[in-house]
């Protein structure tokens, strides 16, 4: 379940856009695929709640 006080539809369209604006930085160069995942998985901790490390 998303955090309280945030709107879906909003969250939905900015993590559509920060997952293309880190594919491209990945893509140019810019940083690594490990940095791209550290970034996304702070955004989705803050998003859900989620464990900030999932060992699989």
């Amino acid at each position: 379940m998303i955090t309280n006080g945030l709107d879906a539809s909003v969250e939905a369209v900015r993590l559509l856009a920060m997952s293309h604006g880190l594919g491209t930085s990945i893509l140019v160069g810019q940083r690594t695929a490990e940095a791209a995942e550290a970034v996304m998985r702070h955004h989705l901790t803050g998003l859900f709640g989620l464990p900030a490390e999932v060992s699989g």
